[in-house]
């Protein structure tokens, strides 16, 4: 499982993290709340190691600060 200040790291390695922070006008995104998920569902994957092959979310949104995030569509493969 991933640590909170080990998900943060996460995002700041991504090219794209400064839409985090906000830019062109956008309000900062709700940082906090996308490092528990990031945390959430890596203990997920590790509790259910032995019954999940696979686990695809996409798209995740992440809302402004305050707002969450919502998962739009996930996908999980049970493992034979």
């Amino acid at each position: 499982p991933v640590a909170p200040a080990q998900a943060a790291e996460m995002l700041d390695e991504l090219r794209g993290k400064k839409m985090l922070d906000g830019v062109r006008g956008m309000a900062p995104r709700d940082r906090e709340t996308l490092i528990d998920a990031i945390v959430r569902l890596s203990w997920f994957a590790h509790d259910f190691k032995n019954e999940v092959a696979e686990m695809d979310i996409n798209p995740l949104v992440v809302h402004e600060r305050g707002a969450g995030v919502r998962l739009v569509d996930a996908l999980i493969v049970k493992s034979s």
